[in-house]
């Protein structure tokens, strides 16, 4: 579900979909989102482990591997050199429709 979400959000209109998902806000967005949808794991693990250790180390790797996605991943299949320092504008011409068809 997560994954088809900045699709489906693009459809509510082209400069409220990119208000929600370019940039730093939207990064920011769904790393709140899968932080929130996390907490009943880690508190589930947290009462089987009996300690804060092991939930703790399942956070520090949520983070690493969103951060690796963010960072790394995010940025080499736009095919962006500098990360997420430009600017993320919808594309207003006639070629958003090809993939619909």
């Amino acid at each position: 579900m997560l994954g088809i979400a900045p699709h489906v959000l693009h459809h509510a209109g082209p400069i409220v979909g990119a208000a929600l998902i370019a940039g730093t806000g939207g990064t920011l967005l769904f790393g709140l989102i899968g932080l929130i949808a996390s907490v009943p794991l880690l508190l589930r693990v947290h009462r089987r482990s009996g300690g804060w250790s092991v939930p703790s180390g399942l956070f520090a790797l949520f983070v690493a591997g969103f951060a690796v996605s963010t960072l790394l991943i995010g940025p080499a299949i736009r095919g962006d050199n500098q990360g997420s320092h430009q600017s993320s504008a919808p594309e207003m011409s006639g070629g958003h429709t090809g993939h619909h068809q």
